[in-house]
């Protein structure tokens, strides 16, 4: 969202003043294992790829250790 307190202030203000849905996606093609992945296909021994899904699960113990604050 950002890394500045008045700025999540503000995003947050214009997101309840226009009644809209606001989501933060954390980028993860930089971890390690994300990285590993992406040295696999391009090395080519896979094949050619044509499709990947790749999913994170997210369970309830996901939020036992990060801020998860929700309004509604």
């Amino acid at each position: 969202m950002s890394v500045n307190e008045e700025e999540c202030k503000a995003i947050t203000a214009a997101v309840e003043a226009n009644h809209c849905i606001f989501a933060v996606g954390h980028v993860m093609r930089y971890t390690p294992y994300c990285t590993q992945i992406k040295k696999v296909i391009d090395s080519g021994v896979l094949g050619r790829v044509i499709n990947i899904q790749h999913l994170e699960p997210v369970g309830y113990y996901h939020f036992a250790h990060r801020c998860v604050q929700t309004s509604h």
